[in-house]
Protein backbone atom coordinates (compact mmCIF):
# COMPACT_ATOMS: atom_id res chain seq x y z
CA UNK A 1 0.00 0.00 0.00
CA UNK A 2 2.86 2.38 0.74
CA UNK A 3 4.52 1.91 -2.64
CA UNK A 4 1.58 3.06 -4.85
CA UNK A 5 1.04 6.08 -2.61
CA UNK A 6 4.69 7.06 -2.87
CA UNK A 7 4.55 6.73 -6.65
CA UNK A 8 1.50 8.98 -6.80
CA UNK A 9 3.22 11.64 -4.70
CA UNK A 10 6.35 11.40 -6.85
CA UNK A 11 4.27 11.71 -10.01
CA UNK A 12 2.60 14.84 -8.69
CA UNK A 13 6.00 16.36 -7.85
CA UNK A 14 7.30 15.61 -11.37
CA UNK A 15 4.17 17.06 -12.92
CA UNK A 16 4.54 20.29 -10.93
CA UNK A 17 8.23 20.55 -11.93
CA UNK A 18 7.45 19.94 -15.60
CA UNK A 19 4.68 22.52 -15.49
CA UNK A 20 7.11 25.04 -14.03
CA UNK A 21 9.87 24.03 -16.51
CA UNK A 22 7.80 24.24 -19.68
CA UNK A 23 7.24 28.03 -19.55
CA UNK A 24 10.93 28.52 -18.85
CA UNK A 25 11.90 26.39 -21.84
CA UNK A 26 9.42 28.22 -24.03
CA UNK A 27 10.75 31.56 -22.82
CA UNK A 28 14.34 30.45 -23.48
CA UNK A 29 13.39 29.23 -26.96
CA UNK A 30 11.54 32.44 -27.72
CA UNK A 31 14.51 34.48 -26.48
CA UNK A 32 16.90 32.46 -28.62
CA UNK A 33 14.69 32.90 -31.67
CA UNK A 34 14.45 36.63 -30.97
CA UNK A 35 18.25 36.91 -30.71
CA UNK A 36 18.71 34.94 -33.94
CA UNK A 37 16.11 37.10 -35.65
CA UNK A 38 17.88 40.26 -34.52
CA UNK A 39 21.24 38.85 -35.67
CA UNK A 40 19.69 37.92 -39.02
CA UNK A 41 18.26 41.41 -39.37
CA UNK A 42 21.61 42.92 -38.39
CA UNK A 43 23.48 40.87 -41.01
CA UNK A 44 20.98 41.86 -43.71
CA UNK A 45 21.12 45.55 -42.80
CA UNK A 46 24.83 46.02 -42.07
CA UNK A 47 26.14 43.87 -44.93
CA UNK A 48 23.62 45.31 -47.41
CA UNK A 49 22.53 41.88 -48.59
CA UNK A 50 26.08 40.66 -49.20
CA UNK A 51 25.26 37.15 -47.98
CA UNK A 52 21.92 36.80 -49.69
CA UNK A 53 21.20 33.78 -51.85
CA UNK A 54 22.32 34.22 -55.48
CA UNK A 55 23.18 32.13 -58.49
CA UNK A 56 26.88 31.95 -59.40
CA UNK A 57 28.02 34.59 -61.87
CA UNK A 58 29.71 31.84 -63.88
CA UNK A 59 28.53 28.32 -64.62
CA UNK A 60 29.66 25.40 -66.77
CA UNK A 61 29.50 25.71 -70.54
CA UNK A 62 30.03 22.85 -73.01
CA UNK A 63 31.89 25.03 -75.54
CA UNK A 64 34.11 27.09 -73.26
CA UNK A 65 34.40 25.22 -69.91
CA UNK A 66 32.59 28.03 -68.10
CA UNK A 67 30.69 31.17 -69.10
CA UNK A 68 28.55 33.90 -67.60
CA UNK A 69 25.25 32.57 -66.28
CA UNK A 70 22.28 33.56 -68.48
CA UNK A 71 19.41 35.59 -67.08
CA UNK A 72 21.18 37.26 -64.15
CA UNK A 73 19.68 40.42 -62.68
CA UNK A 74 21.22 40.97 -59.27
CA UNK A 75 23.78 42.86 -57.20
CA UNK A 76 26.95 40.96 -56.34
CA UNK A 77 29.33 41.92 -53.56
CA UNK A 78 33.10 41.91 -53.32
CA UNK A 79 35.27 42.46 -50.28
CA UNK A 80 35.03 46.24 -50.63
CA UNK A 81 32.57 46.85 -53.45
CA UNK A 82 29.30 45.79 -55.00
CA UNK A 83 28.34 45.56 -58.65
CA UNK A 84 25.01 45.20 -60.44
CA UNK A 85 25.05 42.60 -63.22
CA UNK A 86 22.41 41.76 -65.82
CA UNK A 87 22.80 39.17 -68.58
CA UNK A 88 20.70 38.04 -71.52
CA UNK A 89 19.67 34.51 -72.53
CA UNK A 90 23.14 33.77 -73.93
CA UNK A 91 24.94 35.17 -70.87
CA UNK A 92 26.07 38.41 -72.55
CA UNK A 93 26.39 41.18 -70.01
CA UNK A 94 23.83 43.91 -70.61
CA UNK A 95 24.55 47.61 -70.36
CA UNK A 96 22.44 50.62 -69.55
CA UNK A 97 20.32 50.20 -72.70
CA UNK A 98 19.41 46.60 -71.91
CA UNK A 99 18.68 43.87 -74.47
CA UNK A 100 19.91 44.35 -78.03
CA UNK A 101 17.04 44.03 -80.55
CA UNK A 102 17.51 41.41 -83.27
CA UNK A 103 16.95 43.86 -86.13
CA UNK A 104 19.72 46.37 -85.32
CA UNK A 105 23.30 46.38 -86.59
CA UNK A 106 25.87 45.20 -84.09
CA UNK A 107 29.49 45.62 -83.02
CA UNK A 108 30.68 42.59 -81.04
CA UNK A 109 33.04 43.13 -78.10
CA UNK A 110 35.06 40.05 -77.18
CA UNK A 111 37.63 39.38 -74.47
CA UNK A 112 38.00 38.58 -70.79
CA UNK A 113 37.12 40.40 -67.57
CA UNK A 114 38.16 43.79 -68.94
CA UNK A 115 35.56 43.47 -71.65
CA UNK A 116 33.03 42.01 -69.22
CA UNK A 117 33.54 44.91 -66.80
CA UNK A 118 34.61 43.12 -63.64
CA UNK A 119 33.96 45.08 -60.46
CA UNK A 120 31.85 47.90 -61.96
CA UNK A 121 28.09 48.10 -62.26
CA UNK A 122 25.89 47.92 -65.33
CA UNK A 123 26.02 51.50 -66.62
CA UNK A 124 29.71 52.01 -65.77
CA UNK A 125 31.27 49.26 -67.90
CA UNK A 126 33.23 50.26 -70.97
CA UNK A 127 30.89 48.12 -73.08
CA UNK A 128 27.82 49.94 -71.77
CA UNK A 129 29.30 53.38 -72.42
CA UNK A 130 30.42 52.31 -75.89
CA UNK A 131 26.96 50.89 -76.56
CA UNK A 132 25.37 54.24 -75.69
CA UNK A 133 27.77 56.13 -77.95
CA UNK A 134 27.09 53.77 -80.86
CA UNK A 135 23.33 53.96 -80.41
CA UNK A 136 23.25 57.75 -80.28
CA UNK A 137 25.92 58.25 -82.94
CA UNK A 138 24.33 55.89 -85.46
CA UNK A 139 20.89 57.42 -85.27
CA UNK A 140 19.51 54.45 -83.30
CA UNK A 141 20.68 51.77 -85.75
CA UNK A 142 23.78 50.18 -84.14
CA UNK A 143 24.40 48.57 -80.76
CA UNK A 144 27.34 46.92 -78.98
CA UNK A 145 27.10 43.34 -77.70
CA UNK A 146 29.34 42.36 -74.78
CA UNK A 147 30.66 38.81 -75.17
CA UNK A 148 33.39 39.24 -72.54
CA UNK A 149 33.75 36.66 -69.76
CA UNK A 150 36.00 37.08 -66.75
CA UNK A 151 38.88 34.63 -66.68
CA UNK A 152 38.76 33.72 -70.38
CA UNK A 153 41.83 33.06 -72.46
CA UNK A 154 41.93 33.92 -76.16
CA UNK A 155 40.95 30.38 -77.10
CA UNK A 156 37.78 30.46 -74.98
CA UNK A 157 36.87 33.90 -76.34
CA UNK A 158 37.19 32.61 -79.92
CA UNK A 159 35.03 29.58 -79.16
CA UNK A 160 32.40 31.74 -77.46
CA UNK A 161 32.31 34.12 -80.44
CA UNK A 162 31.75 31.20 -82.82
CA UNK A 163 29.01 29.78 -80.57
CA UNK A 164 27.24 33.15 -80.42
CA UNK A 165 27.28 33.57 -84.20
CA UNK A 166 25.95 30.03 -84.67
CA UNK A 167 23.08 30.90 -82.34
CA UNK A 168 22.45 34.22 -84.14
CA UNK A 169 23.05 33.45 -87.84
CA UNK A 170 21.12 36.53 -88.99
CA UNK A 171 23.10 39.00 -86.87
CA UNK A 172 23.87 42.19 -88.78
CA UNK A 173 27.51 42.27 -87.71
CA UNK A 174 29.39 45.42 -88.68
CA UNK A 175 32.62 45.11 -86.65
CA UNK A 176 34.40 42.97 -84.09
CA UNK A 177 36.54 44.45 -81.30
CA UNK A 178 38.77 42.02 -79.41
CA UNK A 179 40.64 43.17 -76.30
CA UNK A 180 43.87 41.35 -75.43
CA UNK A 181 45.05 41.03 -71.84
CA UNK A 182 48.51 39.91 -70.69
CA UNK A 183 47.18 36.79 -68.94
CA UNK A 184 45.37 35.46 -72.03
CA UNK A 185 48.38 33.51 -73.21
CA UNK A 186 48.73 31.66 -69.89
CA UNK A 187 44.98 31.11 -69.55
CA UNK A 188 45.10 29.43 -72.96
CA UNK A 189 47.46 26.73 -71.69
CA UNK A 190 45.82 26.10 -68.31
CA UNK A 191 45.60 22.29 -67.81
CA UNK A 192 42.02 22.24 -66.48
CA UNK A 193 40.61 24.35 -69.33
CA UNK A 194 42.40 22.37 -72.01
CA UNK A 195 41.38 19.12 -70.35
CA UNK A 196 37.70 20.05 -70.51
CA UNK A 197 37.91 21.55 -74.02
CA UNK A 198 39.63 18.43 -75.35
CA UNK A 199 37.07 16.13 -73.73
CA UNK A 200 39.54 14.49 -71.35
CA UNK A 201 38.10 16.15 -68.25
CA UNK A 202 34.51 16.77 -67.17
CA UNK A 203 32.91 19.47 -65.01
CA UNK A 204 29.75 19.97 -63.02
CA UNK A 205 28.09 22.97 -61.43
CA UNK A 206 28.80 23.89 -57.84
CA UNK A 207 25.91 24.73 -55.49
CA UNK A 208 24.75 28.31 -55.09
CA UNK A 209 27.48 30.28 -53.33
CA UNK A 210 25.17 31.34 -50.47
CA UNK A 211 22.89 28.30 -50.28
CA UNK A 212 20.69 29.17 -47.29
CA UNK A 213 17.87 31.67 -47.15
CA UNK A 214 19.37 32.77 -43.84
CA UNK A 215 22.06 35.36 -44.45
CA UNK A 216 23.33 34.86 -40.89
CA UNK A 217 23.94 31.19 -41.64
CA UNK A 218 25.66 32.03 -44.91
CA UNK A 219 27.94 34.48 -43.09
CA UNK A 220 28.87 31.91 -40.42
CA UNK A 221 29.37 29.21 -43.03
CA UNK A 222 31.60 31.39 -45.23
CA UNK A 223 33.64 32.53 -42.23
CA UNK A 224 34.19 28.93 -41.17
CA UNK A 225 35.23 27.88 -44.68
CA UNK A 226 37.58 30.84 -45.02
CA UNK A 227 39.27 30.04 -41.72
CA UNK A 228 39.46 26.31 -42.39
CA UNK A 229 40.72 26.60 -45.93
CA UNK A 230 42.83 29.73 -45.36
CA UNK A 231 41.15 31.29 -48.35
CA UNK A 232 41.96 34.77 -49.58
CA UNK A 233 39.51 37.08 -47.85
CA UNK A 234 39.64 39.40 -50.86
CA UNK A 235 37.41 36.84 -52.52
CA UNK A 236 33.92 38.20 -52.40
CA UNK A 237 30.82 36.86 -50.79
CA UNK A 238 28.80 36.07 -53.86
CA UNK A 239 31.01 35.86 -56.94
CA UNK A 240 32.61 32.61 -57.90
CA UNK A 241 33.01 30.10 -60.68
CA UNK A 242 30.23 27.53 -60.76
CA UNK A 243 32.60 24.90 -62.12
CA UNK A 244 34.54 22.17 -60.40
CA UNK A 245 36.88 19.44 -61.56
CA UNK A 246 35.38 15.97 -61.82
CA UNK A 247 38.40 14.21 -63.36
CA UNK A 248 42.03 15.23 -63.33
CA UNK A 249 43.64 12.51 -65.43
CA UNK A 250 44.50 13.47 -68.99
CA UNK A 251 46.34 11.59 -71.73
CA UNK A 252 49.98 12.23 -72.47
CA UNK A 253 48.99 13.85 -75.77
CA UNK A 254 45.81 15.37 -77.17
CA UNK A 255 44.71 17.90 -79.76
CA UNK A 256 42.86 21.18 -79.32
CA UNK A 257 42.13 23.80 -82.01
CA UNK A 258 44.41 21.93 -84.40
CA UNK A 259 47.34 22.12 -81.96
CA UNK A 260 48.94 18.97 -80.54
CA UNK A 261 49.42 19.34 -76.79
CA UNK A 262 51.72 17.22 -74.62
CA UNK A 263 50.79 17.01 -70.96
CA UNK A 264 54.34 17.85 -69.89
CA UNK A 265 53.92 21.29 -71.55
CA UNK A 266 50.99 22.27 -69.33
CA UNK A 267 51.49 24.56 -66.36
CA UNK A 268 48.74 26.01 -64.12
CA UNK A 269 47.84 29.51 -65.27
CA UNK A 270 48.94 31.29 -62.07
CA UNK A 271 52.41 29.71 -62.20
CA UNK A 272 52.79 30.16 -65.95
CA UNK A 273 51.89 33.85 -65.71
CA UNK A 274 54.69 34.57 -63.23
CA UNK A 275 57.23 32.59 -65.27
CA UNK A 276 56.16 34.13 -68.59
CA UNK A 277 56.46 37.70 -67.34
CA UNK A 278 59.79 37.03 -65.70
CA UNK A 279 61.13 35.41 -68.89
CA UNK A 280 59.44 38.04 -71.14
CA UNK A 281 58.71 35.52 -73.85
CA UNK A 282 56.21 32.80 -74.69
CA UNK A 283 56.73 29.06 -74.64
CA UNK A 284 56.28 27.20 -77.92
CA UNK A 285 52.88 25.87 -76.79
CA UNK A 286 51.72 29.33 -75.70
CA UNK A 287 52.67 30.77 -79.07
CA UNK A 288 51.01 27.96 -81.04
CA UNK A 289 47.76 28.10 -79.07
CA UNK A 290 47.63 31.89 -79.25
CA UNK A 291 48.14 31.78 -83.01
CA UNK A 292 45.40 29.13 -83.34
CA UNK A 293 43.07 31.24 -81.16
CA UNK A 294 43.55 34.36 -83.27
CA UNK A 295 42.92 32.32 -86.42
CA UNK A 296 39.71 30.95 -84.84
CA UNK A 297 38.58 34.51 -84.05
CA UNK A 298 39.09 35.57 -87.66
CA UNK A 299 37.49 32.40 -88.98
CA UNK A 300 34.38 32.91 -86.85
CA UNK A 301 33.52 36.04 -88.87
CA UNK A 302 34.59 34.57 -92.19
CA UNK A 303 33.65 36.52 -95.36
CA UNK A 304 31.54 39.15 -93.55
CA UNK A 305 33.61 41.99 -95.03
CA UNK A 306 33.99 43.66 -91.65
CA UNK A 307 36.89 45.16 -89.73
CA UNK A 308 38.30 43.07 -86.89
CA UNK A 309 39.93 45.39 -84.37
CA UNK A 310 42.58 44.04 -82.00
CA UNK A 311 43.16 46.20 -78.93
CA UNK A 312 45.34 45.73 -75.86
CA UNK A 313 44.76 46.84 -72.30
CA UNK A 314 46.99 49.71 -71.31
CA UNK A 315 49.14 47.70 -68.90
CA UNK A 316 50.30 44.89 -71.21
CA UNK A 317 54.11 44.63 -71.33
CA UNK A 318 55.92 45.71 -74.49
CA UNK A 319 57.17 42.18 -75.26
CA UNK A 320 53.58 40.91 -75.13
CA UNK A 321 52.34 43.63 -77.47
CA UNK A 322 55.09 42.86 -80.00
CA UNK A 323 54.64 39.08 -79.89
CA UNK A 324 50.85 39.11 -80.21
CA UNK A 325 50.96 41.80 -82.90
CA UNK A 326 53.22 39.55 -84.99
CA UNK A 327 50.74 36.69 -84.66
CA UNK A 328 47.86 38.97 -85.63
CA UNK A 329 49.72 40.09 -88.74
CA UNK A 330 50.41 36.48 -89.74
CA UNK A 331 46.87 35.18 -89.15
CA UNK A 332 44.46 34.66 -92.09
CA UNK A 333 41.93 37.46 -92.57
CA UNK A 334 39.20 35.26 -94.09
CA UNK A 335 37.79 38.07 -96.19
CA UNK A 336 37.91 40.76 -93.50
CA UNK A 337 40.19 43.69 -92.74
CA UNK A 338 42.35 43.14 -89.68
CA UNK A 339 43.26 46.30 -87.75
CA UNK A 340 45.76 46.25 -84.87
CA UNK A 341 45.13 49.32 -82.72
CA UNK A 342 47.67 48.53 -80.02
CA UNK A 343 46.87 49.97 -76.61
CA UNK A 344 43.55 51.84 -76.55
CA UNK A 345 43.79 54.37 -75.16
CA UNK A 346 47.57 54.51 -75.06
CA UNK A 347 49.03 55.77 -71.83
CA UNK A 348 49.96 59.18 -73.22
CA UNK A 349 46.36 59.75 -74.26
CA UNK A 350 45.07 59.08 -70.78
CA UNK A 351 46.74 62.03 -69.03
CA UNK A 352 47.88 60.28 -65.88
CA UNK A 353 47.00 57.33 -63.68
CA UNK A 354 43.71 56.47 -62.03
CA UNK A 355 44.04 54.27 -58.96
CA UNK A 356 41.35 51.61 -58.58
CA UNK A 357 38.97 52.53 -55.83
CA UNK A 358 38.47 48.91 -54.79
CA UNK A 359 40.36 45.65 -55.03
CA UNK A 360 38.03 43.96 -57.51
CA UNK A 361 38.05 46.49 -60.33
CA UNK A 362 40.07 46.27 -63.51
CA UNK A 363 38.79 49.28 -65.38
CA UNK A 364 37.38 52.00 -63.17
CA UNK A 365 34.26 53.90 -64.32
CA UNK A 366 36.50 56.84 -65.26
CA UNK A 367 38.81 54.75 -67.40
CA UNK A 368 35.86 52.97 -68.99
CA UNK A 369 34.57 56.33 -70.14
CA UNK A 370 37.91 57.22 -71.74
CA UNK A 371 38.20 53.79 -73.40
CA UNK A 372 34.65 53.94 -74.80
CA UNK A 373 35.10 57.47 -76.18
CA UNK A 374 38.44 56.57 -77.78
CA UNK A 375 37.08 53.40 -79.41
CA UNK A 376 34.02 55.25 -80.67
CA UNK A 377 36.24 57.93 -82.19
CA UNK A 378 38.34 55.28 -83.97
CA UNK A 379 35.28 53.59 -85.46
CA UNK A 380 33.56 56.86 -86.31
CA UNK A 381 36.56 58.28 -88.15
CA UNK A 382 37.78 55.21 -89.97
CA UNK A 383 35.23 52.41 -90.39
CA UNK A 384 33.34 52.39 -93.69
CA UNK A 385 30.89 49.77 -92.39
CA UNK A 386 29.56 52.16 -89.78
CA UNK A 387 27.86 55.46 -90.40
CA UNK A 388 28.58 57.33 -87.20
CA UNK A 389 28.39 61.02 -86.61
Amino acid sequence: MLFPAAMRRLSKVRTRRIRRLVPRLLLAAASLLAVLALCELGVRVFTAGRYGRRPPVFGPDPQTVFATTPGIDDVFHGSDYSTAIRTDAFGCRLGELGEVPADVEAVLLSGDSYTFGWGVSTADTGASRFDRLLWDGSGKTTRAINLGVGGFGTLQSALRLAAYLRRHPDLKLRALVFTHCHNDVTDNTDPERLGVLSGTMATFALPVRNPSRSQLWNLLRRTYLDLRQHRNRDLDASFGFGVRRLQTASPEEFEIAGVTVHRRELVPASTAERVTHRRRSFTDLQRRLLAASIELLHRAVRDRGIRVYHTFIRTVPEYYLRAVSALIAAAPAYGNEIVNLGRVPVQDDFHGEIVNRHSGAHFTPEFNRVWAERMYQILRDGDPNLHLR
